[in-house]
């Protein structure tokens, strides 16, 4: 039942996003199934998941707000992507801790968000908190808890963590802070938006630590 829960769904997303979407023989290609379904099974189970979820599919994630609230921002395109980039390597690490779940998908957005510009646009860290609060406005009180218990779990990635290994060294804000004045040509954009993606942190060592394991 799990596996034709999970075909179903791949089945179901795949619909919703592709252009052309994946033979169903495709969608079950990967090794891990021990079943393969026919296409009027798959079918059943689409309906009953539809039917179960009210035919809702345009699920609203911490994703739908922080893309719409970083295009709103007034700044260069390529701090955009850097902050989009940053933002979505904290979202992603941090929506796998249960706790986050009580959290309102736009609370969760907006403080990862703060986290990503106080990282990377120091400079500026004021005045957009608080137009970002203006184009997303929160209950205080439940997005200060959020804040609190994300600032305690997740490693700032201009620090190391010797216990772990690494010998990265990830983008610091300063090197984006120096060129938020630059000229805007297509050169400078496209060389510095370059550096921003190659020296991040790789998705799979953004994790989560207790703070007392954050060493700077």
């Amino acid at each position: 039942m799990i596996e034709l829960l999970t075909v179903t769904c791949l089945s179901l997303a795949a619909k919703m996003e592709e252009v052309e979407v994946p033979a169903l023989l495709d969608l079950q290609g990967c090794d891990g199934l021990e079943h393969a379904f026919e296409a009027k099974t798959v079918q059943r189970m689409e309906l009953n998941v539809l039917s179960a979820l009210g035919w809702r599919l345009n699920s609203i994630t911490p994703f739908s707000f922080a893309e719409k609230a970083i295009n709103c921002f007034c700044i260069r395109h390529y701090l955009k992507n850097a902050l989009m980039l940053r933002t979505s390597e904290l979202l992603v690490s941090i929506l796998q801790v249960p706790a986050f779940l009580e959290f309102e998908p736009s609370v969760i957005a907006v403080s990862s968000i703060c986290f990503a510009l106080e990282e990377l646009i120091p400079s500026q860290v004021d005045q957009l908190k608080s137009y970002l609060f203006q184009l997303i406005p929160l209950e205080p009180e439940s997005a200060k808890r959020c804040y609190v218990q994300m600032e305690s779990l997740v490693v700032d990635p201009i620090c190391t963590t010797t216990e772990e290994g690494s010998t990265k060294s990830p983008l610091s804000p300063n090197t984006v802070s120096y060129n938020e004045g630059a000229d805007d040509s297509e050169g400078t954009s496209s060389y510095v938006a370059s550096a921003v993606f190659l020296e991040r942190i790789p998705l799979e060592d953004i994790i989560l630590y207790p703070k007392r394991q954050r060493i700077c």
